[in-house]
């Protein structure tokens, strides 16, 4: 019987984490590598079966579901987990390299005496043994990583260096469902709250919009501030943007400054330096703005608007202030 590969899948608010389908396709591939069953394992409502529907398109091959209700600490997560790690033996246990992930993955390693590996971007099988590759100097290098002890492997998955691939077929995937097991938590969860996106590291944000030396009206900052508000992102920029005032230097992007894992960057006036791109390479989809179609920047880039940014961020601005209000209006 092939042994099983275990990625865990994150939820947040009943519905999936950003992180989740990045996480079934990856438990897909290392089941290839590994000659192994693909497996998920959530904690969620066993009521609100729509995540594993959309979750079967990425080719998992059994799901275990532990019924649990909201707020579920890392710490009750690590004990349920531990507990089943140890009965069913899976060959991998693979998290997303989140702040819950990593966590989570490091309290199991603990509790079962074994080795953790995080932030991994790819894995090899030679000689029988699995070997884990992962970004050193802020991915100026990159090393290769085993485990010292026997399996299960534990490690987390940095999800900038994965795609959510569907799987050729449509499998339905067998559901595993259990009962969470109360653990007396010696923590509790005491507040909540979102973080004004002003406040939010350029270094955490999912979207950043970045300023370089071709915004030369500081009062055209306030445009470029709406759109991040629209947006939902955050502003960053260059050394020359922090040299004309534009951005504090906790917001500078560089080899000097920040690096980032955005989803998504937009940069707006910037040429594209190697201080500056040596700090995108981990973002996925980059779309700059640029007169310049010649600007070293659009080598990086999935789109590119070549066009004078004091017209296009006013117009982009009225667009999404225009969906903004459509939207309010159709609650």
């Amino acid at each position: 019987m092939p042994k099983e590969i275990w990625s865990f899948i994150e939820i947040e608010n009943e519905k999936l984490h950003r992180t989740a389908l990045k996480m079934a396709a990856e438990a897909v591939r290392e089941a290839k590598l590994l000659k192994g069953k693909p497996c998920g394992l959530l904690f969620g409502h066993l009521s609100s079966m729509d995540l594993l529907e959309e979750i079967s398109n990425y080719g998992l091959e059994k799901i275990y579901v532990i019924n649990a209700g909201e707020d579920v600490s890392p710490e009750a997560m690590a004990g349920n987990l531990s507990s089943f790690i140890s009965d069913i033996s899976p060959e991998l246990v693979l998290f997303a390299s989140t702040p819950v992930g990593e966590e989570v993955g490091a309290r199991i390693a603990v509790k079962l005496k074994k080795g953790f590996i995080s932030n991994c971007v790819d894995f090899e099988f030679t000689k029988g043994k699995l070997s884990a590759r992962k970004p050193l100097y802020e991915g100026k290098a990159h090393a290769y990583y085993t485990w010292r002890t026997d399996s299960p492997y534990l490690a987390t998955v940095n999800v900038n260096s994965i795609e959510a691939v569907k799987s050729d077929k449509k499998i339905k995937p067998e559901i595993i469902k259990k009962k969470i097991t109360e653990v007396k938590s010696r923590s509790i969860l005491a507040k909540r709250w979102a973080v004004p996106l002003s406040e939010l590291d350029i270094a955490e944000a999912r979207l950043v919009i970045g300023v370089g030396n071709g915004v030369d009206q500081q009062e055209f900052m306030a445009r470029i501030e709406r759109l991040a508000e629209l947006l939902g992102g955050v502003i960053g920029g260059t050394r020359v943007a922090v040299f004309k005032g534009l951005i504090p230097v906790e917001k500078q992007i560089g080899s000097t400054g920040k690096f980032i894992n955005a989803d998504i960057y937009l940069p707006i006036g910037i040429s594209g330096s190697n201080r500056h791109t040596s700090a995108i390479k981990n973002v996925p989809h980059v779309i700059p703005i640029n007169i310049n179609k010649e600007a070293p920047i659009f080598k990086f880039a999935e789109l590119g608007i070549v066009n004078d940014l004091y017209k296009i961020v006013p117009s982009l601005v009225e667009i999404f202030e225009k969906e903004k209000k459509t939207a309010g209006g159709s609650k």
